[in-house]
């Protein structure tokens, strides 16, 4: 039994090492930035009937905005979405779609990394998807890392998988700031265009008022029963 319990610890110590049961760096979250806009046209007699249609919107929280049409049935034209940490955009069937999403958010870890991974791709056959990654050491204004990239299929109704990782290595301080930026842009005609950016190492710590006002009242009575102890 010792044995098997010491050989189960073995192997989740080995599973650890290899990151496996990594969780994501909880981050504080200093500042904020979403935006999300579209626009599509369609014209007959590829429609039912012509419709033209847009979306814009931005500010300091997670923002989302779609347009559909009902000439056929409802279904989605163009649509984007930035939330935390993970940005993206769809633009289909239309004459003229076009989608795009940006978020920044500048953090300070609460724990000292050593890497941040992050992830940009297709979830299908697309037209054309561009996108752009930044990071930046607000501290020292040092740009860590800046990449752009693209995606263009000629025949866009393959399934295709071209997703790509790029891993950062470098030393995250808790006392340094950092920015982060997410860009990502779809077009379509007559066909689909789809991305998305996201990273899973990072989870966002945003404190509701709830929690707030109940952390404050287990630390007053932390400090009351620590004062009936002394007594």
């Amino acid at each position: 039994m010792k044995k098997l319990l010491f050989m189960s610890m073995l192997v989740l110590f080995s599973l650890y090492d290899c990151n496996l049961f990594a969780a994501p760096t909880p981050v504080k979250i200093w500042n904020s930035f979403f935006s999300v806009s579209g626009e599509a046209t369609c014209e007959e007699p590829f429609c039912a009937e012509y419709f033209e249609a847009h979306y814009s919107d931005s500010g300091p929280t997670p923002l989302s905005g779609a347009i559909v049409d009902s000439s056929y049935s409802p279904w989605i034209v163009a649509s984007s979405n930035a939330d935390y940490f993970s940005v993206s955009s769809w633009a289909s069937l239309a004459e003229s779609a076009h989608a795009c999403a940006s978020a920044e958010w500048t953090f300070s870890p609460l724990s000292i990394m050593d890497s941040l991974a992050i992830n940009a791709g297709p979830l299908g056959g697309m037209s054309w998807s561009s996108y752009n990654v930044r990071l930046v050491d607000l501290t020292y204004m040092i740009n860590i890392f800046n990449q752009s990239g693209a995606w263009y299929d000629l025949e866009p109704l393959l399934d295709i998988d071209d997703d790509v990782a790029y891993l950062i290595q470098h030393s995250f301080q808790t006392d340094h700031l950092y920015k982060l930026s997410f860009e990502v842009g779809s077009d379509a005609q007559f066909d689909v265009g789809e991305l998305s950016i996201w990273t899973n190492d990072l989870v966002a710590v945003v404190p509701e008022p709830a929690t707030m006002l109940l952390l404050g009242l287990g630390l007053v009575g932390l400090a009351e029963v620590k004062r009936k102890h002394k007594k």
